[in-house]
């Protein structure tokens, strides 16, 4: 049992540092594209997050079910999605 916790941790572990090196990478891509705009850094991050909030948000959704789920079969209970 410990074993599969410690699993599962990895697991988000290396899924949160995907989601960050994405993000850091499209941080990248955006300052580049804005600095030869003159833009600022603060609108630089107000773009990054108006076009993948969406996105971010549903993956943190879906992660956090999974790890639900996922206590809930150790624990024999149910969780249903809402």
């Amino acid at each position: 049992m410990k074993q599969s916790y410690i699993a599962l941790l990895m697991t988000e572990t290396l899924i949160l540092i995907a989601f960050l090196t994405e993000f850091l990478t499209q941080v990248k891509n955006k300052r580049t594209q804005f600095s030869k705009l003159g833009q600022t850094p603060f609108l630089i991050l107000d773009s990054l997050f108006r076009e993948n909030i969406g996105c971010f948000c549903s993956q943190a959704r879906d992660l956090l079910l999974f790890r639900l789920e996922d206590r809930s079969r150790h624990l024999g209970t149910e969780v249903s999605e809402s």
